[in-house]
């Protein structure tokens, strides 16, 4: 009988005990609605800064195929990286091996809906040379494993989107424009063209 009179009492004295606490204090215990929505937020923002599309600039020469990471488009067009590839062409082996290599950069941008602008070769009096030909054929082929559109940017065209004074050549104007201070210390001829292509697609993808 003493253990079924104590029963209620303990469940009256938790009732009571509830009703006792300031309202005030419950509010202040319980989680605030927005920190609901604060991780959900944050997960949004950062899956948003993964998925920022990237453009690869890529230049065919006669020892290196260089590409340029790029980011933005206008004032906001940024490098984010200049990556120079030596590499032979005297063999099957020699070209396999640069097609790896372009494979293993080009499949870090699949998840940011990378596009890579291709510095075409050129003809006539300036002509690229067979080993930046090789390369060109490489590259595409490297974009095709890789799953990336590719986008052809001829000299021509990058001299128009640079700006060049009359006279002035894309490559001395690209400097001026993405390299004045000499921060990037791997600057070079390739590094100009694979940026500037790069920047054509940033801002004229489709013409």
């Amino acid at each position: 009988m003493v253990g079924l009179s104590s029963a209620p009492v303990v469940s009256i004295n938790l009732s009571l005990h509830l009703v006792t606490v300031p309202r005030r204090e419950w509010w202040i215990t319980r989680p605030a609605a927005p920190a609901y929505r604060r991780p959900l937020r944050l997960y949004r923002d950062r899956r948003f800064c993964q998925d920022s599309r990237m453009i690869f600039g890529v230049s065919p020469t006669k020892e290196a195929v260089v590409i340029a990471g790029t980011a933005g488009a206008g004032e906001t067009f940024v490098i984010k990286s200049i990556t120079s590839i030596p590499f032979q062409a005297r063999s099957g082996a020699d070209l396999i091996k640069l097609l790896r290599r372009l494979v293993a950069i080009f499949d870090r941008g699949k998840s940011r809906r990378s596009t890579i602008a291709l510095l075409a070769s050129s003809s006539g009096r300036f002509k690229s040379s067979i080993e930046a030909i090789k390369a060109e054929a490489i590259t595409e082929l490297a974009a095709a494993e890789s799953g990336l559109p590719v986008i052809r940017v001829t000299a021509a065209s990058i001299k128009k989107v640079l700006g060049c004074a009359a006279g002035q050549k894309w490559q001395a104007r690209a400097g001026e424009r993405f390299n004045p201070t000499g921060r990037h210390e791997n600057w070079s001829q390739g590094a100009a063209g694979a940026t500037a292509a790069a920047l054509k697609v940033a801002e004229h993808p489709s013409s």
